[in-house]
């Protein structure tokens, strides 16, 4: 039934209280004042929830920016390298350190037969030399709280390859469980013409 126009003349007029909160109207008999105050109000509804939506969006990359500094900051702590000693194993002769920790690894540099006690260099058989060697690497790993099965990968220079089967013997005697990764290479010359040098890497938990 159609309606005249005196009655939409008492009908309110959409503004900032008239038919606040209304659910959407639908219908071909709703007056058009009332239409248009529900465009009005829907429009206002999804600017809020706009609005809102990106207020929570500056916070949330806020919170992400926040927490990706903490975590760059906590990592470039955790990646400060630290210089491990120990009198249990030779002291370095040179520039180096006998371990360097960086985060949860530990970089172990090359042991040759030197007995820490008389800072000698001790000859002898490849599987005397071989011990001393692995002893050496204990020690400094010991000095970080290791052992030897937090040994991922090691580095054996041989000077004779020949002699590769004695050195294995001794060397599986260190590493029975999970043995680690390993590289073996003969080269022409060590230090202190030792017939034998072993580097290592290790992971703490």
């Amino acid at each position: 039934m159609a309606r005249s126009a005196s009655a939409l003349k008492g009908l309110p007029q959409c503004g900032t209280s008239g038919w606040r909160g209304a659910m959407p109207l639908e219908g071909d008999l709703v007056p058009v004042a009332a239409r248009r105050c529900n465009r009005a109000i829907t429009a206002r509804v999804r600017a809020r929830e706009r609005q809102h939506g990106e207020r929570l969006m500056r916070k949330c990359l806020s919170v992400v920016s926040s927490v990706m500094m903490l975590a760059m900051a906590g990592l470039a702590h955790a990646q400060e390298k630290k210089a491990i000693s120990t009198p249990d194993a030779p002291q370095a002769i040179g520039p180096y350190s006998q371990a360097i920790r960086a985060g949860k690894t530990v970089y172990l540099a090359g042991q040759v037969s030197i007995d820490p006690k008389t800072k000698k260099f001790v000859a002898g058989t490849i599987e005397e030399q071989t011990k001393m060697a692995l002893e050496n690497l204990k020690a400094v790993l010991a000095a970080d709280g290791l052992t030897m099965d937090h040994v991922v990968s090691t580095s054996v220079f041989l000077k004779d390859l020949n002699e590769f089967g004695k050195m294995n013997e001794v060397y599986g005697t260190y590493f029975k469980t999970a043995p680690p990764a390993r590289a073996t290479v003969e080269v022409a010359r060590l230090p202190l013409d030792a017939r034998i040098e072993i580097s290592a890497i290790a992971v703490h938990p």
